[in-house]
């Protein structure tokens, strides 16, 4: 059952998830492709590379984004026990 929360309460609760949800996205889409056009340009090589999708995967942006829905869920539906 959704709970009854304040306009205020929920705009800030959505712009929160908000960031989640693009930070998510920029690491899972758009950083990969800025990597691999670094290396197509000569940028970057291949070990530079390797070395930068160790620092964040792609999955990471995925966790982040799965997250922000677990956290809009839990700000969203009054769970009671």
């Amino acid at each position: 059952m959704l709970s009854t929360i304040s306009t205020g309460q929920f705009i800030g609760s959505c712009i929160d998830e908000f960031v989640f949800i693009l930070t998510g996205a920029y690491i899972a889409f758009l950083w990969p492709k800025k990597i691999k056009k670094d290396i197509a340009t000569g940028k970057l090589t291949e070990e530079q590379a390797a070395a930068k999708f160790k620092i964040f995967r792609p999955w990471v942006g995925y966790a982040f984004m799965i997250l922000a829905i677990i956290r809009m869920a839990g700000h969203f539906l009054d769970v009671k026990n």
